[in-house]
């Protein structure tokens, strides 16, 4: 495990999981300036119920799945959340592929769709527990994290192939959430925890070799890790909350490993 640093770059009032945290969004938040802007993060966006996912396309098109609402929508330019989605029972992860396609995963439905651009929408899976984050590998299959039907605490990362088959590449892991994908394959996981090898470990970021080995890649305290993203330097970034002092409200904030690099 590494022994690095881990530096807040930003804080906000937890409203929500940040899943599939984007940096590229990250950056356009941190580095703008304005009436609104606080603690480095100006808002973009307002009427929400309880944001969840979050995933940009190209031109700084935000997409953000709201969980009460079942609506994955689109920001405008304006700062109007657009639909761009709907009918789903608790959208929460959001990713597009290279085509444009779009993919949600429904955790109170146990589902995960695919939205093509000319509308048809196609179930992907129906099989998995409480569906939350996506992401892509380098082949273009599909990961999503979720919960197992076992009924314990546990969860895992599976990974949808374009010819149906899935297959689990992480299990143990407590409370999966965002993940992200660097340049040689390995998948970087935010958890609450995982058991591996009868070892406990506490909240961290994970890794998933190309041999499904899992290992504890940072050990983040007392945060509680939900997005993660890569930087096209190889910079690593987490969003999480942070236990207060009163007990009685968490912090949100984004973090900044210092101190490695890693493949983007």
């Amino acid at each position: 495990m590494n022994q690095l640093r881990i530096r807040p770059l930003c804080r906000f009032l937890d409203t929500g999981v940040l899943c599939g945290l984007s940096f590229s969004l990250l950056i356009a938040m941190v580095s703008s300036a304005g009436a609104q802007a606080t603690n480095g993060i100006s808002l973009i966006a307002t009427g929400l119920s309880a944001p969840a996912g979050l995933t940009l396309q190209p031109g700084l098109r935000v997409y953000v799945s709201d969980t009460t609402s079942g609506v994955v929508y689109r920001v405008a330019a304006n700062g109007a959340a657009q639909p761009e989605a709907w009918g789903f029972a608790s959208p929460r992860g959001v990713v597009f592929d290279a085509l444009g396609n779009m993919y949600v995963a429904d955790t109170a439905a146990s589902k995960v769709y695919r939205l093509d651009q000319s509308g048809q929408t196609t179930v992907l899976a129906n099989n998995l527990t409480d569906p939350r984050c996506l992401g892509f590998d380098l082949a273009g299959n599909l990961l999503v994290s979720h919960s197992l039907d076992d009924g314990s605490v546990y969860g895992a990362v599976t990974r949808l192939e374009a010819n149906g088959r899935q297959t689990t590449i992480a299990t143990g892991l407590l409370d999966p959430q965002g993940l992200v994908v660097d340049a040689q394959n390995r998948v970087i996981i935010a958890a609450l925890g995982a058991v591996q090898d009868d070892v406990i470990h506490g909240p961290g970021l994970f890794q998933v070799d190309e041999f499904n080995q899992l290992t504890q890649l940072i050990d983040v305290g007392t945060v509680t890790p939900s997005g993660v993203a890569l930087s096209q330097q190889g910079t690593l970034f987490f969003s999480g909350t942070v236990p207060t002092a009163t007990r009685q409200l968490n912090d949100g904030a984004v973090f900044i490993v210092q101190g490695a690099k890693f493949a983007s």
